[in-house]
């Protein structure tokens, strides 16, 4: 499947394999018409020339092979040149304290930027990234040869099939094995009572499941899941507006979250963080592009993000930065795998 992608002409290019393992979709080129569409919408209206190339919407492809989903081939790694961290250390510290004196909760995100002396292959990054797909649902957009943002997020924003829609709410952080403390419950309780808010005005109905985790291939996070029944049967465009962005990746309250944000973090988010997935006219599934890079010829620029609020240290949210990073590390070289 990734051969085929690698080897199309035709661009833009999209992958999708979803969580459940169930299969996996490429699709490249553009046309009109009515379909399966995909596509993403930006974070928010802040520009940054790292997604220049990038159009927001759902698009209908040219060509779309659908398979059963499997893991792809060996490991390999790719030595990093140089490391560049946007915020810095320093002001990340000032940033998380800052956040603690002003905010309930803010999701403050960091870029690592990292150069190499040769080209990296994205679509090494997404084979790799499929050896440790635990719980996560692989995407891949690439509007250019020069371009490509691909991930592997454990975050739903929703699946609906029909007028039934499922939505998850996930949120807190922990290397496996370590148990969840306060600041863990605070930080996952504005995301479910955001969701239970937004789905009680959307859906009849409204079916929760009881609080419990769910494990990625290194950490795991607290996890509720929502299904519900459409009082009406919305475009997913007004779904998507309706629903991003939860406090799991803005902060709470969301107006005062989104305004911090837009004054202090040091760059755009772009599609880091925002929706991603495809959607028709009977079915959808979206996700939130977490844990996700871009790459750009020699250089690979990391995404992650870590929820401030009371009981929340600098230390230790670096390091939990550090370790969302993980996937796309090793031995702290770049991990890449044969497709």
């Amino acid at each position: 499947m990734l051969d085929w992608l690698a080897k199309e002409k035709i661009f833009p290019k999209f992958y999708w394999a979803n969580r459940k393992n169930q299969e996996q979709i490429a699709a490249v080129g553009k046309k009109s018409g009515e379909g399966r569409k995909f596509g993403a919408l930006f974070f928010d209206d802040r520009k940054d020339p790292l997604f220049q190339d990038f159009s927001e919407g759902f698009f209908l492809p040219q060509k779309e092979l659908v398979r059963p989903w499997h893991p792809f081939g060996e490991k390999i790694s790719l030595p990093i040149f140089t490391r560049k961290d946007l915020p810095s250390y320093i002001y990340w510290k000032e940033l998380v304290l800052s956040a603690l004196q002003q905010m309930e909760k803010v999701v403050l995100a960091r870029k690592v930027s990292l150069t190499t002396e040769y080209s990296i292959d994205p679509f090494a990054i997404l084979s790799h990234l499929a050896s440790t797909k635990e719980n996560t649902t692989l995407f891949f957009y690439q509007p250019t040869s020069d371009t490509a943002f691909l991930g592997a997020t454990p975050e739903l924003l929703y699946e609906r099939n029909r007028g039934e829609i499922h939505t998850e709410a996930v949120a807190g952080t922990k290397r496996k094995g370590e148990s969840f403390e306060e600041k863990e419950r605070r930080e996952f309780s504005y995301v479910k009572d955001d969701l239970i808010q937004k789905l009680s005005s959307l859906c009849k109905g409204l079916s929760i499941s009881p609080l419990s985790t769910i494990q990625t291939h290194h950490i795991h996070h607290l996890y509720t899941s929502f299904t519900g029944t459409l009082h009406k049967l919305l475009p997913d465009p007004i779904l998507i507006q309706t629903l991003h962005p939860t406090p799991a990746t803005l902060g709470y309250p969301i107006n005062k979250a989104k305004a911090f944000l837009k004054e202090k973090e040091p760059f755009a988010r772009g599609l880091y963080a925002a929706p991603i997935g495809w959607i028709s006219p009977n079915r959808a599934e979206v996700a939130v592009a977490l844990r996700s890079c871009v790459v750009q010829k020699n250089t690979l620029h990391l995404f992650s993000g870590a929820g401030i609020v009371k009981g929340s240290h600098p230390e230790k949210e670096w390091e939990e930065l550090e370790s969302k990073l993980g996937p796309f590390l090793c031995s702290g070289q770049i991990a890449l795998s044969t497709s």
